[in-house]
């Protein structure tokens, strides 16, 4: 967690992409002064006037930048109802293909105030952009996938979910290791539950 918050910190007034990573990261080790800072960054950018090679749509991605800052920001706080009031309102279609990590937390949160219906839903839409192989958070949204509907009693969308994580990851560093003996128990236990009909 240090060495992430240490380069989530270093991407906030630097030039690229990491900023758009980086409230996730901080919310994570609760650094509300971090987080902070990506917010004022935003709306300075808010309030200047497009560069004449960005299209149009930069100042919708930025939008949705503070939307979702925002929400990170009651994370960090420890805020999780409020954060999960924010993640609901924010523009979703304005983030491009951006929000992987964002779509990941919002189930997390939804889940965990038993929205299961709304969290499955979400899990369901398709990833933008593509991709060869499996990414990191696809993977991760195959774990709240199985979990979301393992609750729900969709079994064979739950045994689709953990497959993914197995899979994909069954080769995967020590870190990652837990994830998917956490799936290969989920099979294991659903494997062994008779199906229902109308499964």
């Amino acid at each position: 967690p240090d060495s992430a918050a240490r380069l989530a910190r270093s991407w906030i007034h630097r030039p690229g992409d990491g900023l758009m990573v980086a409230a996730p990261l901080l919310a994570a080790v609760r650094d509300t002064a971090g987080i902070g800072d990506i917010l004022r960054r935003i709306d300075s950018a808010r309030a200047r006037p497009l560069p004449p090679n960005f299209p149009p749509i930069a100042r919708d991605v930025i939008g949705y930048m503070h939307a979702a800052a925002r929400a990170y920001a009651a994370l960090a706080r420890g805020d999780s109802a409020e954060a999960l009031r924010l993640f609901d309102a924010r523009p979703d279609t304005a983030c491009f293909g951006g929000c992987m990590i964002d779509d990941v937390v919002h189930v997390q949160l939804l889940a965990a105030r038993n929205r299961l219906a709304e969290a499955a839903a979400r899990l369901e839409r398709p990833l933008g952009g593509f991709i060869p192989g499996y990414t990191l958070m696809e993977v991760l949204r195959g774990l709240e996938r199985g979990r979301v509907n393992e609750r729900l009693g969709n079994r064979e969308r739950a045994i689709a979910g953990y497959s993914l994580v197995v899979r994909a990851w069954r080769n995967a560093d020590p870190e990652l290791q837990p994830y998917v003996s956490e799936a290969r128990r989920a099979l294991e236990r659903l494997n062994a539950e008779p199906q229902r009909t109308g499964d």
